[in-house]
């Protein structure tokens, strides 16, 4: 009887792991609500780190807010990604990210494998008006 209880312990140990062993994560991606955005100079947003060799990262950048977080109409913004103060993206230093657009962007090789941290900063497109932003930033994309 105890033979029989502890074979059917380890059969459920035995199924537990194997079932958690094929989890896997296949994106790491954080949202940013009402982010402040200096005018004048790069503000760092929001950082992920890798948890695969995938290609490319991204961002949905769902609104820009005044300063004051009311409603506007300002259409664009600067942004940088960097990982120990380099530059991670293939052939650009900085980016323009639209309102309600999608943007994807290649990374250096260096860049894609699972680990590497990457901050996302951004400047407002007028160096007159601050302003904060809405999105998503998602470091593991194809």
């Amino acid at each position: 009887m105890f033979n029989n209880k502890l074979k059917k312990i380890m059969v459920g140990a035995v199924i537990i792991t194997s079932i958690a062993g094929s989890v896997s994560v296949d994106a790491v991606a954080t949202q940013f609500q009402y982010a402040y955005v200096d005018s004048n100079e790069f503000t760092k947003i929001a950082s992920c780190s890798k948890a695969t060799d995938k290609s490319s990262i991204a961002v949905d950048l769902y609104d820009i807010y005044k300063a004051d977080g009311s409603e506007s109409n300002y259409k664009k913004i600067k942004a940088r990604f960097r990982s120990n103060g380099s530059n991670v993206l293939d052939n650009k230093n900085e980016v323009t990210l639209r309102k309600d657009k999608n943007s994807v962007y290649k990374l250096k090789s260096e860049y894609r494998r699972p680990g590497v941290c990457i901050n996302f900063r951004a400047m407002g497109n007028d160096p007159a008006l601050d302003c904060k932003i809405s999105g998503q930033f998602d470091v593991d994309t194809n």
